[in-house]
């Protein structure tokens, strides 16, 4: 199959979804997943429960609006909880317009937030846009270590068309100094970054998003590049996380039920593996022209309400490349790894994922995700030490709030995450289709041959201010071991121990008005061993630094 058919083939079923009739509004805009009002929401689904799916990132504000109002109505809520739900109320004051819930209880406080341009218009259909622009800058002092600066400048906008298309773009241009990054971020909890005009400890990179939705009250479809999150895991997630850089996609959510969920997506990754057959030298003395070796991933989740207070999650997920898009992943409910198997290539890795979101009692959550990469039962559970096999990770975890409420009256979160990722897991003896995109792990940060416990502690005193406290602790192993093709000998967890990795860290952050945010903060890292540079970029000892941002989250 071509590209162009391929990408026909893909227009023609947005197409056909676009017919589909509709007859209440259902736009979607996505909200990127580090926006603060998802740890808000971690906090209210802990305490008073949700009715949304919650295994998967971003959701859309028309989601966390009705979610907000649906909370600000039925609970009984704190001063701290109902000045924070009102605060939010002017961030989606648009979408709680648009759901039709602007009564007198929520009106006086939902007045539409600072917008550089907006436009609301009813003619010639119901449409709105606003556009802001955006901005960071960070230094950071570091002991025995350059100093670190950061800026970062771009646009946001966003809007609706009529009853049923949202749309969001967002630019970024980043300048940073002081760190000699590896851009695949090994082993750091920071995102990656695809590396621009600089060399050494002085370079450029830009982030450019965007997406464009369709959406009835069952269904969103849409096509975006944007960051994605799957999984409970809040300090990294085994399954997907943004970890790597965010990669265009097209998307399917289906809300079979109010309790049943289908998620699906066929993205296109960057491989960063040279296409030998189509690279050339020029005549020109510029070089070589480069092509890549395609690649892609396409993946679906089943995820339901099985109680009022108990979410399970299934899914699976295949890595393939070499040719043009396979038209076998791009039917949403098929068999990833049995289709791969149809086409006698084994183009494919495949993987199998679960998660479990439990709310035993109010104010607290017990949580775990596994993630199988190439499951073979055999292999697993198999005593033949040659034909061992068990590329797996997982992770647990309990989120609690207001602690000591009855004791201090001061607002509070705590969190205890457990994860373990054994070796070879994200990896192939195909570089190509290695759970990777610009090189950068899809899944947890810490990557294959580690583990890593994490304790968060996070105060309110005010609505405006929180204090968070981190502490962490994690080992690595060699993780650059390439996994040759089978038989082959599972090596033990930790193989070739390189280092264990202490960090603590305190911030204090202030949010004077929506999407203003001052973030003053203090870590310290301390290892056993020095591991090789490029597999530990951030170095050892005291770092304080202070954030300024704009819309930058």
């Amino acid at each position: 199959m071509s590209r162009r058919v391929s990408t026909l083939g893909v227009l023609a079923a947005l197409a056909v979804i676009l017919t589909l009739p509709c007859i209440v509004q259902a736009q979607s805009v996505y909200l990127p997943i580090r926006h603060p009002v998802y740890d808000y929401f971690d906090r209210l689904e802990t305490k008073f429960g949700t009715e949304l799916i919650t295994f998967s990132r971003p959701m859309t504000r028309m989601d966390v609006a009705q979610e907000l109002v649906r909370i600000y109505r039925s609970e009984a809520l704190a001063h701290y909880d109902r000045s924070q739900i009102r605060f939010y109320f002017r961030e989606f004051a648009e979408e709680i317009q648009r759901l039709g819930e602007l009564d007198s209880t929520i009106a006086p406080h939902a007045e539409p937030r600072w917008n550089l341009i907006q436009v609301d218009s009813e003619r010639p259909a119901d449409s709105y846009l606003a556009i802001d622009l955006i901005g960071r800058g960070r230094y950071e002092l570091r002991e025995d270590a350059d100093n670190v600066i950061q800026r970062s400048n771009g646009v946001r906008m966003y809007g609706y068309v009529g009853n049923h298309l949202g749309a969001e773009m967002k630019w970024i241009d980043n300048g940073l100094q002081g760190i000699n990054y590896d851009p695949r971020a090994v082993r750091v909890p920071d995102p990656a970054v695809v590396k621009g005009p600089g060399s050494g400890s002085d370079f450029e990179y830009e982030i450019a998003e965007g997406q464009f939705n369709y959406s009835t009250p069952w269904l969103e479809a849409g096509i975006q590049k944007m960051d994605l999150w799957w999984g409970s895991g809040r300090n990294g997630s085994l399954i997907l996380s943004d970890h790597a850089p965010s990669f265009p996609r097209i998307d399917l959510k289906i809300d079979i039920t109010d309790w049943l969920q289908f998620e699906y997506f066929h993205a296109w990754l960057f491989s960063d593996e040279i296409d030998s057959t189509l690279t050339y030298q020029t005549t020109t003395g510029l070089g070589a022209v480069k092509y890549f070796e395609t690649k892609y991933m396409a993946a679906h989740a089943l995820s339901a309400k099985v109680l009022p207070n108990l979410e399970l999650t299934l899914g699976e997920s295949i890595i393939y490349g070499g040719s043009d898009v396979n038209v076998l992943f791009l039917i949403p409910v098929i068999s990833f790894r049995a289709a791969d198997r149809w086409t006698k290539a084994t183009t494919g890795n495949s993987q199998f994922f679960a998660n479990v979101h439990y709310a035993p009692i109010p104010n607290l959550t017990l949580y775990g995700s596994g993630f199988i990469d190439e499951m073979d039962l055999s292999k697993i559970l198999g005593s033949d030490p040659i034909n061992k096999d068990y590329h797996v990770g997982y992770t647990l975890g309990l989120h609690t709030t207001d602690l000591y409420y009855d004791v201090v009256p001061l607002p509070s979160e705590t969190r205890l995450e457990f994860s373990r990722v054994y070796i070879y897991t994200y990896t192939n003896y195909n570089p190509q289709q290695q759970y990777s995109s610009h090189k950068a792990t899809l899944g947890h940060w810490i990557g294959p041959n580690a583990d890593i416990v994490s304790l968060t502690h996070r105060m309110h005193p005010h609505r405006a201010w929180s204090v968070e406290l981190h502490g962490e602790l994690a080992r690595f192993g060699d993780a650059e071991s390439q996994l040759s093709p089978p038989p082959r000998m599972q090596p033990p967890f930790l193989y070739r121990h390189e280092y264990s990795q202490l960090r603590a860290r305190g911030a204090l952050r202030w949010t004077p008005i929506h999407e203003l945010y001052a973030i003053g903060y203090a870590e310290y890292i301390a290892r056993d061993e020095q591991p090789d540079f490029n597999t530990a970029p951030t170095p050892e000892g005291l770092h304080i630094g202070l954030q300024l941002s704009y819309g930058i989250h």
